[in-house]
């Protein structure tokens, strides 16, 4: 699939009509020496007036601090509301991150399957986050130029200072407790010239929500886990997210499988 990727593409974009216009942004970072990391994000929807803002921080005693909420705006000039602030210093080179606000200090984060409760029964405390990111590899990725709308299995592996496209993939789960959430990960990922076997252990995980109604008046449910886990392969070790997106119906995971 060919990809087009601009550097006007790290700024903000024209609004659009559609009444659901969204542009956001999405940053995360792990520090394996003090053991924190989060993730931040951001999305314009300024046609419905308002963006969506998340911080999560996982903590290095097992604790999570979490904040969400959708501040109002009126256009999309800037990734700037709710305390939260994204700037292009240089396209593909360096951008800053900022947020300074209320945070709940969730001392089991699975707490947060149900956020009402959570939101009221943990307490509340001040946060700030300065992060400075700067590329370090050849970017990837961009807007498809020829999509015709085919599954697609994909991405990428870095190696040697070149990007190797990924023809397809298989992930095996290993689930923990009765609520079914991911703990264990086992991918495979091919491409022409070589197949990668790939280990992941969540260290720590948090379920969000998402809830919309059909046109129809069904309401449907996404439980979206988001899992800071720890990756290995080929002897080295990395940190990111996994993120396990699961339909819920009769208060469990739909699609449930190994």
């Amino acid at each position: 699939m060919k990809l087009r990727l601009e550097p006007t593409d790290e700024y903000m974009h024209d609004l659009e009509e559609a009444s659901n216009f969204n542009e956001s942004m999405y940053f995360n970072v792990f520090d394996p020496n003090e053991r924190v990391g989060g993730f931040l994000r951001l999305g314009n929807r300024a046609n419905e007036h308002y963006a969506e803002m998340t911080t999560c921080l996982y903590l290095p005693d097992g604790r999570v601090a979490f904040m969400f909420s959708r501040p109002e705006i009126s256009d999309n000039d800037a990734f700037d509301s709710g305390g939260m602030r994204f700037e292009v210093i240089e396209p593909f080179e360096t951008l800053r991150v900022t947020y300074k606000g209320k945070v709940a200090l969730l001392d089991d984060p699975l707490h947060m399957a149900n956020p009402r409760k959570a939101f009221t029964e943990n307490p509340w405390v001040d946060a700030e986050v300065e992060l400075a990111y700067r590329g370090v590899s050849p970017m990837w990725g961009g807007e498809p130029v020829n999509d015709d709308g085919s599954q697609r299995i994909g991405g990428v592996a870095l190696e040697d200072g070149e990007y190797r496209n990924i023809d397809r993939a298989t992930v095996e789960t290993e689930w923990e407790g009765a609520d079914a959430y991911h703990r264990t990960i086992r991918a495979k990922a091919h491409t022409a010239e070589r197949e990668y076997e790939i280990e992941g252990s969540v260290l720590n995980l948090i379920p969000l929500r998402n809830r919309r109604t059909t046109a129809d008046g069904e309401q449907l449910v996404t439980r979206i886990s988001e899992g800071m886990t720890e990756w290995r392969w080929d002897g080295r070790t990395g940190y990111g997210l996994s993120e396990y997106l699961d339909q819920i119906v009769d208060g469990k995971p739909a699609g449930l499988t190994t």
